[in-house]
């Protein structure tokens, strides 16, 4: 066990929370200061109709048996239960039920092969400094028009005014599905196809787990690694900016604390002046729909990769969710466009996702109650070259504070805080 140290953690999402319970459990003092109101980020469910859901689909997904055993450590696990992971996507005309990326099998061999060979020659290049316009371009070839548009339907920003690292937030981002599962896992034997090639999670050996909340929502994760940290003596402030990092010291207000060790566990842009000039806003509205039948849709959620349509995504909550209530509920995700959204507009959108799900499934659905939610900031986007310019600010607080460190900028997803606790030595 390492000497106790005095340690500041600064952020306000899942990373933060994991990060702080981490140490705590290695016998440290740790103080969680959020910047904002509340702690848990997206993690904290919508209020709505008179029930907690969850903001789209969550759930701790792609768990591999010692980041489950990490998180188990914070929570009472028999409160928690694996449920798989179940997803689908419509592409093309074309429901898929067994990926959440585009199915693309249907491409001629010749666009196949040039497909691959586009992949295998991008994974090659360093993709740092390209625009997320120039990935999709590389990475897709005769495809991508298609693909960039898809992005700036999901991200709802020009595509050459982003950076490559933003597709970590696009399902498409990733391995491509071109060919069925048997030619898939032929493939798959090349270390290098490998990691271009997808194949259905029913015949790859697949030991990952998915928790989720036995009484959801996952917002029970929250309230769970908050009682961790108040029982073992965590200090927890809200709604504090970090004024001066000086002499080892934090500042919030008037008072000022002493600390050992500082770890930045937020988006990194606190830190900046006008965060304007490194990050796009990306608005979304959620629009949850009450039902009195289940809908045809089986799994937890899908994706929608039609251009014409302005949904992206619809979860099921009550394939997983377990509401204290009997309510069956749906959310169809439309981001939008950095605009005013006025009462007519929100009925006009909710109207037509509507109509688009029910296409679909070729289903009608029959709604109780609906419930539109506008979110201005659902994450920050990454300007081009933001990156760099963070990291170089980062390098110089940290280089004239040994004892400050910082959470990578790019770990934008929280299987990379969970990698990134289980090697914190401190």
């Amino acid at each position: 066990m390492n000497s106790n140290k005095n340690i500041v953690v600064y952020g306000s999402g899942f990373a933060a929370l994991l990060i702080s319970c981490n140490l705590v459990d290695k016998g440290h003092t740790v103080s969680l200061i959020s910047p904002k109101k509340s702690i848990g980020g997206i993690l904290n469910p919508l209020t709505i109709f008179e029930d907690q859901i969850d903001i789209g689909p969550q759930f701790m997904e792609n768990l591999n048996f010692d980041e489950k055993n990490l998180l188990e450590r914070y929570i009472d696990k028999d409160q928690y239960s694996d449920i798989g992971i179940s997803y689908g996507s419509f592409y093309n005309g074309k429901y898929s039920s067994d990926f959440g990326i585009p199915d693309l099998s249907a491409l001629s061999e010749a666009k196949k092969k040039d497909l691959l060979d586009a992949n295998i020659n991008f994974l090659k290049i360093d993709s740092a400094d390209l625009t997320l316009k120039e990935l999709l371009s590389l990475k897709y070839g005769s495809l991508s028009n298609d693909f960039i548009k898809l992005s700036e339907k999901f991200l709802v920003n020009d595509a050459n005014n982003l950076a490559s690292s933003n597709y970590n937030y696009l399902e498409f981002g990733g391995r491509i599905r071109i060919y069925n599962d048997e030619i898939s896992n032929k493939l798959k034997k090349d270390p290098i196809k490998d990691k271009i090639i997808a194949a259905s999670r029913k015949v790859i050996s697949d030991n990952s787990f998915s928790l989720y909340p036995k009484k959801g929502p996952l917002g029970k994760l929250v309230e769970s690694m908050l009682s961790y940290l108040i029982k073992n003596n965590a200090e927890i402030i809200k709604d504090n900016f970090l004024i001066n990092t000086k002499d080892s010291c934090i500042s919030l207000g008037n008072k000022k604390s002493r600390y050992d060790l500082l770890f930045i566990a937020s988006d990194h842009l606190s830190f900046m002046e006008d965060r304007e000039i490194y990050s796009l806003d990306r608005p979304c509205l959620f629009h949850y729909l009450k039902l009195d039948s289940k809908p045809k849709i089986s799994h937890y959620y899908y994706m929608n990769y039609d251009l014409d349509m302005i949904h992206t995504r619809a979860t099921n909550y009550f394939n997983y969710h377990n509401s204290p209530s009997d309510n069956k509920f749906i959310c169809i995700e439309q981001p939008v466009r950095k605009i005013e959204i006025d009462k007519n507009i929100t009925e006009a959108f909710q109207k037509k996702a509507i109509s688009e799900y029910e296409d679909i499934f070729e289903q009608k659905l029959f709604i109780i109650d609906t419930k539109s939610v506008f979110t201005p900031k659902t994450f920050p986007l990454w300007k081009p070259n933001a990156i760099n310019k963070i990291t170089e600010n980062l390098q110089k607080i940290i280089s004239n504070n040994a004892n400050i460190i910082s959470l990578p900028i790019q770990a934008s997803q929280r299987s990379d805080a969970i990698r990134f606790a289980l090697d914190l030595d401190i």
